[in-house]
């Protein structure tokens, strides 16, 4: 009786080592076609790169001092006129304007990269694409799919220091964006800073001709020397908003990030021992199934 239950309990697994024996070569063949299939994917993938710049956010008049003592005296004089007397705004101005999509796309158009996102698409020697019409890369796709896929822009609380990341297919151009990407934000933020102190040393001129009282002149006066520094600053320092700690260099040809190899071969052996478990529980069952059962003709 013991024999028979253990038998019995034994059976189900020995049925299936039988069926994965009697299918071993069907099985050899699909652990073949998916290590083979496994290991030209892993090898036809072009390679993607990555280049990360590494960047520190800096106060453009370099006098916190000055700058908190000009907020506690005239911060409301100071909001009127458009100036920021805290300094603090830049830094988060100058990151968000990394991330913005009018950055993005402008810079998507001066270097001329819509084409070189979707080279699949482009004739070179043609300069058409070559899909249909409808089907022609926009530059809002292209703003999409380069913050999306090809740059990033990584924030340590910590230390302050900003990370800008370029994974593309070449790495010269990977470690050139990234580095390019730092120059033009500087370039943008100095501007920008330059016309809004213009503006507001027009209207603190018009303030100072309106009024003779003496502290209210000498306030102004003070605002005015601290936008016509802003300006001078401006002009003379190239890392405005940004300063390089580490730029962007071109990693070596062997040095990507994608494809991992390695990772897809493993890949493709788990999947051939799925899908060949799969294929013996199968036929496993389809045998099971199809025997006529032993007590059916039994009475009892």
């Amino acid at each position: 009786m013991t024999n028979q239950r253990n038998n019995s309990l034994a059976a189900p697994g020995s049925s299936l080592v039988r069926t994965a024996l009697r299918l071993r070569k069907p099985l050899a063949w699909l652990a073949a076609v998916c290590l083979i299939g496994a290991i030209v994917a892993a090898f036809l993938f072009p390679p993607v790169y990555r280049a990360e710049a590494v960047v520190l956010p800096v106060s453009p008049e370099g006098d916190e001092g000055l700058l908190a003592g000009l907020a506690s005296q005239f911060g409301a004089l100071g909001s009127i006129a458009g100036i920021d007397l805290t300094g603090d705004s830049l830094a988060q101005e100058a990151i968000a304007t990394l991330r913005s999509r009018s950055f993005t796309e402008d810079f998507i158009v001066e270097r001329g990269l819509l084409q070189r996102i979707y080279e699949d698409d482009w004739d070179e020697d043609e300069e058409a694409w070559t899909v249909d019409a409808d089907d022609v890369p926009t530059l809002w796709e292209a703003g999409t799919d380069f913050d999306e896929d090809i740059r990033s822009v990584i924030e340590n609380r910590r230390n302050g220091l900003v990370t800008v990341r370029i994974e593309w297919t070449d790495p010269e151009e990977a470690a050139d964006w990234a580095n390019d990407l730092i120059r033009r934000v500087n370039a943008r933020m100095r501007q920008q800073a330059v016309q809004d102190a213009e503006k507001s040393l027009d209207y603190l001129r018009r303030e100072l001709d309106k009024t003779s009282v003496i502290e209210i002149r000498e306030a102004i006066f003070r605002l005015i020397e601290n936008q016509t520094r802003k300006i001078m600053i401006a002009n003379v320092r190239e890392d405005y908003a940004f300063k390089f700690i580490d730029p962007a260099k071109p990693p070596d040809e062997d040095d990507f990030v994608w494809p991992q190899r390695f990772l897809i071969v493993v890949g493709g052996a788990l999947l051939a021992v799925l899908l060949g478990l799969a294929m013996v529980l199968l036929v496993d069952a389809g045998a099971t199934l199809s025997q006529p059962d032993e007590r059916g003709g039994r009475d009892p």
